[in-house]
């Protein structure tokens, strides 16, 4: 039987695989669209590892690990793949103050500014080139 501490990083530990499997399967679908979902995973993933308050040492190290390196991929503006905030934007149920406060809430001010002007710039080339086509 496991003692009460090995309950204790369970309880913790749990509701973390929980948020990964469900995000895992949501992003790798193949039977559905994905573009706009990943948004939101992509970043509930990260509040996941933030809300990480264990009393477990080693836990805590594995968050600081993983916070490490989803910072490594998604905190450096010049690896971001700009197309993955417009996913959201073009949805009906969300536009661009709800990406820009998303965006407000994981980055720095410096970040902030410079991530929105190029969503902004990426939105504009979007509408200049479709609307050619349609002319």
């Amino acid at each position: 039987m496991p003692t009460e501490e090995g309950w204790d990083f369970a309880r913790c530990l749990l509701p973390l695989l929980r948020g990964f499997y469900t995000s895992t399967l949501r992003i790798s679908g193949s039977l559905y669209v994905t573009s706009k979902s990943y948004f939101h995973e992509l970043f509930g993933i990260r509040a996941m590892i933030k809300k990480i308050r264990c009393l477990d040492e080693g836990l805590r190290k594995m968050a600081t690990r993983m916070k490490g390196k989803y910072d490594k991929y998604w905190s450096n503006e010049s690896n971001i793949n700009i197309f993955l905030f417009v996913g959201p934007i073009l949805d009906p149920r969300h536009k661009l103050g709800y990406v820009s406060f998303i965006v407000e809430q994981n980055y720095e001010k410096e970040k902030v500014e410079w991530l929105c002007h190029e969503i902004e710039k990426v939105l504009k080339g979007l509408f200049n080139h479709y609307s050619r086509e349609v002319e």
